[in-house]
This record gives structure tokens, sequence and C-alpha cells, in this order.
């Protein structure tokens, strides 16, 4: 079958072998031997069927003595019978289409869709070949006295294509009949496609019965919400109290009054079934409940991920109070925990009476256990909102201590290491003395008499308890690697990819502060002497005159951490005033003053400090040879005016031993009448 592009049918080999020649070299012949001739057999451009790919004749250009024998697809027994098909894309549509409010289209609705988009689709392309047609043969697309608008024409189009429809066991599409309605909707069709064709797309137009249905269903949530906790019995018989005027009902939000007239009689079994629908209870039971954790298990979906196969690829952390009573007042112990979410290994862990001054320690204990291991901190934290939200600005935020942070509020589903903290309830903690069951834990075993008498534990031996309970943990087979201990997989599966820890962007907020000063390349801190360095090493050389030409007599201030042993972790300087870290302090390296004593370890810390000196006695030398010697000629003035004589003040006699001598006056010559004259009166100044 002949195929239309544009203003151009197209007729493929396989309808013209051996009707025109016997043979595809043939027709390739024949269309070579008439192509720069003015009549003849012509082949279409480049550009249709494929750019090319397959040998189009122009059907135009065919004797009519084969035209005879394949039919004009222009002639076929409707205009738009050549473009019309059925195309699976407008059915995937329309079938996976869904209102906000009322869910997907009926089949029915869907189906008529299915059919408009078809039709508007093949009218697009008719379109498309009359624009062209008109066009090149002069005509236009105004209506004129002989020839109708071209959207006039389309419509008609439209109009009798339902003739051939339901010839053909197709339904009507009752596209409009208007031609004006019909205009706008064939417009919105080629803008916005086969969505402009839905009624209500969004699901706001709501119909009378629906919208008495919709206040009917909100007033028994109300009803159901109350105080009392009444059950879906109760609410029948309150909404029918309600309907005969027995009871008033006001909206609290509002202050309305609601109408009995607008509302309709129920069943007990309809409030019952809608009192129990999904709809109805993911909006009351939050209300009625007030139990965050059991709605986010009843109704929120829960996530799926691989598991975490690398160490240092995720932490988990939060806190908890064993279950155990260290005082008749029901006291627990608090605990801050972090597990290696991997590994399921506990990795850190802090305690105390209440939970003030926890979350501190606890990070700073982070830091201070991965250093003693030597490891690098790892990438990924999960936490709760509650004690670690006021630092995701500082030392939480993504990319500081951490390179992501996620945390989580108030969803114990959404942390791993919840899970650990119930294996360890109802696991290690439930063989110890005085473990304090849940009066309504699901599991019979597992829950207690609430009525029981307390029994009290000791406070360090409930901390002693959980860190063993800990250890016993870490030390048990992994989950998936039944040969390997939870730490034996922590330490050898740590993640290749880990950076290395860079404590200056924590350091600052996460540890201590203390001022000090640099003096001869020196700081005493923590009654200990420290040098300067970086990257934990010492500096010498060039560097080491660097910092002391810039920090040498200056104030600074010191942020720290103390490593488990009580050693100092990491010390960071910055000027006072500053907030630029310059250097790190290394501690003061100690030799050994006897050889006889001298062990490889104090002969290094010799050699490294003899370095450091070394570097600032030759620092000293280089200034000295800098410097050249000079000579002063002349006096440098005491004073910038002689406006200025104090009385009775004698005079310097200066001589100028070269242009003139000096008298000497004697004894004798000195003239009675000039003793006790005036400073003023000698010289007549």
């Amino acid at each position: 079958m002949p195929k239309i592009y544009g203003h151009k049918v197209g007729v493929f080999k396989e309808e013209l072998i051996p009707l025109v020649a016997p043979s595809y070299d043939a027709l390739q012949k024949k269309l070579k031997r008439y192509e720069d001739k003015q009549y003849g057999m012509k082949r279409l451009p480049n550009g249709y069927g494929g750019n090319g790919r397959n040998l189009l004749v122009d059907y135009d250009t065919l004797e009519d003595h084969y035209k005879a024998v394949i039919p004009d697809p222009r002639e076929s027994e409707h205009p738009l019978l050549p473009f019309f098909t059925e195309a699976t894309s407008y059915a995937n549509y329309f079938f996976d289409f869904i209102r906000p409010n009322s869910g997907q289209l009926k089949k029915k609705e869907a189906e008529k869709y299915i059919l408009q988009a078809n039709v508007l689709n093949a009218l697009t392309h008719l379109e498309e070949a009359r624009t062209i047609e008109r066009l090149t043969k002069g005509g236009s697309l105004r209506k004129t006295k002989k020839v109708p608008s071209l959207i006039e024409s389309l419509h008609n189009d439209v109009i009798t294509f339902n003739n051939y429809l339901l010839d053909n066991g197709y339904t009507e599409h009752k596209l409009p009949g208007n031609i004006r309605k019909f205009t706008v909707k064939f417009e919105l069709f080629k803008s916005e496609g086969p969505y402009s064709l839905i009624r209500d797309p969004e699901g706001k137009t709501v119909k009378n019965a629906e919208k008495n249905n919709i206040l009917t269903k909100g007033l028994l949530n109300s009803l159901f919400i109350d105080e009392t906790k009444p059950t879906a019995t109760q609410v029948f018989v309150r909404y029918n109290a309600f309907l005969d005027g027995y009871i008033e009902v006001i909206n609290k939000n509002t202050g309305e009054a609601y109408n009995p007239k607008e509302f309709k009689k129920l069943s007990a079994s309809s409030v019952k079934k809608w009192l129990a629908s999904y709809e109805s209870k993911v909006g009351t039971h939050h209300i009625r409940k007030n139990d965050r954790q059991k709605n986010i298990n009843n109704f929120i979906p829960h996530f799926s991920f691989e598991e975490t196969k690398y160490a240092g690829s995720l932490l988990s952390v939060d806190d908890r109070q064993p279950p155990f009573y260290y005082n008749k007042n029901r006291d627990r112990v608090w605990f801050y925990n972090a597990i290696d979410v991997a590994s399921g290994a506990y990795v850190a862990t802090v305690y105390g009476k209440t939970k003030k001054g926890l979350i501190l320690e606890f990070y700073r204990q982070i830091v201070r256990n991965y250093h003693q291991w030597g490891l690098n901190l790892p990438h990924g934290l999960e936490a709760e909102s509650s004690l670690n939200s006021s630092f995701t600005s500082t030392f939480l935020k993504n990319g500081a201590m951490f390179g992501n942070v996620r945390i989580e509020s108030n969803n114990a589903r959404g942390k791993v290491i919840e899970r650990y903290f119930r294996d360890m309830r109802y696991g290690l903690e439930k063989e110890d003395l005085g473990w304090v069951a849940r009066p309504f834990a699901k599991s019979e075993a597992n829950s207690g008499d609430p009525t029981a008498p307390i029994q009290v534990v000791e406070y360090d031996t409930i901390v002693q308890n959980s860190l063993q309970n800990m250890t016993k943990h870490n030390n048990m087979p992994h989950k998936r690697v039944a040969d390997m201990s939870r730490w034996e997989y922590f330490l050898n599966n740590q993640h290749p990819d880990l950076l290395p820890t860079n404590y200056k962007l924590f350091l600052r907020d996460l540890g201590y502060h203390t001022e000090s000063s640099v003096n001869k390349g020196i700081v005493r801190f923590r009654n200990r002497e420290f040098i300067l360095g970086s990257k934990n090493k010492i500096d010498t050389g060039d560097r080491l005159i660097a910092l002391l030409k810039q920090i040498e007599g200056r104030e600074i201030d010191i942020y720290w951490l103390d490593a488990n042993d009580g050693s100092v972790l990491k010390a960071l300087v910055t000027i006072k005033g500053d907030e630029t870290f310059v250097c790190e302090l290394i501690q003061k390296p100690k030799g050994s003053k006897s050889k006889l004593e001298e062990t490889p370890e104090t002969a290094l810390a010799f050699r490294q400090f003899s370095a450091y000196v070394r570097t600032v006695t030759e620092f000293i030398k280089t200034q000295k040879r800098a410097i050249d010697p000079v000579a002063i000629i002349g006096e440098v003035p005491k004073t910038i005016s002689d406006s200025f004589v104090m009385p009775g003040l004698k005079p310097r006699i200066d001589f100028d031993t070269e242009n003139e001598a000096g008298e000497v006056i004697t004894e004798e010559q000195t003239k009675p009448e000039e003793v006790g004259l005036s400073w003023d009166q000698k010289f007549k100044v």
C-alpha cells in the first residue's frame, strides 16, 4: 500500500516489481533513465521514507495503467483513513492515568479518550498534508466562495468519520459537533496532547452527592477522634442523635454548628465500614493513638536497602536506657552508643545518670577510639534529632566530622541501631539480675507484671554489666561471616575509600580550648612542653622558620582533644583573634642524658629535637651574617630649636681646632669685677 508523506505519495519497490520492472536492478535503471527528463517515473528525494533508506517512487509520476493497479491512498474510503492508527502510546497513557481524588479512569472513559486521541492525531497529519497541498497549488487556508476554510474541511471530515467507525466495529468518537468547540479542543490537543481530553484531570469537580458524602465522612471522623475514644458503634449512636436533634455538634476550629439537614441517615454497618477504611484510619488513628512510632509501623511503608558491606561506611547512633533500676525511684542509666552498621559492632559508648553533656563527650569518644585503633573516621552517620540537631551547623554538618549525616526525627525504624538495642534487651541483658520487662510487650515471654516489686541494682554494677554485654556482643559471630566475630569483621573490612580524618574541620567545635603563647618555639600547655609541627610530625627547615616568623612571641588559642590514655590526641593552633589554623602542637621529645640508658626511642627523640634546634640556630647564624657593621659620623640633634635658655646655665664653649686656636685664660688674668656676673651679662646674649 502506498504511503502519504505530506503532499506526496510514495510507492515501495515491492509493489513495483515485477509490475513496472522485472527486478530491483531493472527498476533502478529505469529510474536513472528518467532522472533528468521532464517526463517518466521519478524517485522521491532523500528525506522521505526514513532519510532515503527505502527506495520510494513518486506515485504521481507513474503511468495511468500502473495507477489503475496500484490504488491512490488519497482517494480511499475516507480522507482520515490513511492517517488513522490505533497508537499503543495513547492506550498506555489513559489506562495508567490517575485522578488525585478518584483514582484510575474507568474502562469506558479511558476507551473513549483513546479513540478521540487516535482520531485527532490522524487529523493533525491530514491538516499538515492539506496545508502543503493548498499552498503549493496557490490556494488559501481561509474560506472562499468555492472552497471552505481549512478548519471547516477538517471538522467536516471528523464528523463524517463516525460513519466509517460505526461501519467497522468502533463506537462514535463523540468529538464536538459545534465547530467553535471543536476548534478549541483540536488546538488544545495539539498543544497539550492527550491530557487535554480528560475531563477534570485533577479531580477537583465534585458533584452535590459527592459533596454530601465528603461532609458525612468528615463528621464521622471528627466524632471518632473524640477524647473519649468512642467505638464505631458509639459513633453511630452519636451520629443518629445528632440527626434527630438530641445533640449539637460544633466545629472547634471555626465555631460553626453543623446542620443536621445537610447529612443523611446511615446504617451501623456503613459507619463501621467507613471508620475501618484506610482513608479514615490513616487520619483518625494518628490522632487517637498519638503514638508516632506505632503510626509509622502501621501506616508508613518502610524502605529496603542493600546490606552495608564495608565497615566505616555508616555509623548508627542513639541513646538508650538499659532495663535496670539503680534506685527505688525507677531511675535508669543513660547510655549513648554507636554501632558500625556493616559489622554490627559497638564502636563507642558513654554513660551517665542524665543526658546532660553526654552528646559532646560521645562524639569526642568516637574520635578517641578511632584514633587509638588507627582508623579513619566513618563516612556516614545516622542519628536521632533531639540531641543532634543543634550540631548540624558545626561538627555534624556534611563534610565536617562525617562525609554524610542523616538526622532521623523520632523514627526508630529509620535507624539500624534500634534493632541491636532490641536484641540486647531480650538477649544478653535478659539474663542479668534485675531485668525489667515491658508490661505490654507483644511477646508473652518478654512481658512482665507492672505491679511486681522494684528490684534495685547498683549503678556501677549496671554500667559494668552493660559494658561487658557490649564486649560479648562484639565477640559474637558476624551475621554473614560465621567464622569471624563482629569485631574482627570491623577491623578487617574497612572501606578502602575512607578519607583521612581532618581534625581542622571539627576540632574547634568539638574539642577543648586553652590559651597560651609561643616562646623560643616552645608552647607550655597542660603542664607539658610542646613544639610546632604539622601532620603529626615536627616541623623543621623552612616551614618551621615561616611558623616562627608568624607566631613566635604571640598569644595563641589551642583547640585540642585528649586520647583515651589522657595524652593529647590532637592540638591545633590559631593566633589569638584569628580563626585560621597555622600549625599543630607535638609533645616535645625527650632524649636520654645517659648513653648507657639510651634506647632507640630516646635516641630518635634526641635526633628529632636536635633537628628542631638546629633549624633555629642556623637561622640565627644566617641572620647574623646578613648584618653589615657601620660607622656613624656626626651626632643626631637632640633638639629642634634654641628658643629656651635655662637661667644661670654656663655655656659650653666649642673650639674649631682647625681654624682658630683657643686662648687659655689663667687665674691671674681673671678680672675681679667679672666674678659673680650672670651668664647673659658675661656673654651679652
